[in-house]
């Protein structure tokens, strides 16, 4: 099974605070997305969904950043330099 994983990292610099959240897409939710919920392509359906989580974030105060899961640890490793 194929899986994509995004990864939104949050931070609120009042507050001090780092959120990270993983997202995960499978293969299966591609199959459901298409034939159940007529999304054109799935990767329109990931942005948009990527995109509602980091307004969430931005209403609630967060600056965030989508990446994919490969790129985490290099943004962690610059970060704590």
């Amino acid at each position: 099974m194929k899986k994509q994983i995004i990864r939104i990292i949050a931070i609120h610099s009042v507050e001090e605070r780092v959120i990270i959240k993983k997202l995960e897409f499978t293969d299966q939710d591609e199959e459901f997305l298409e034939d159940e919920e007529g999304w054109d392509s799935f990767k329109d359906y990931i942005d948009y969904y990527v995109n509602e989580e980091m307004d969430t974030f931005g209403q609630i105060g967060y600056a965030a950043i989508s990446v994919k899961e490969e790129e985490v640890k290099d943004i962690i490793n610059e970060l704590s330099k």
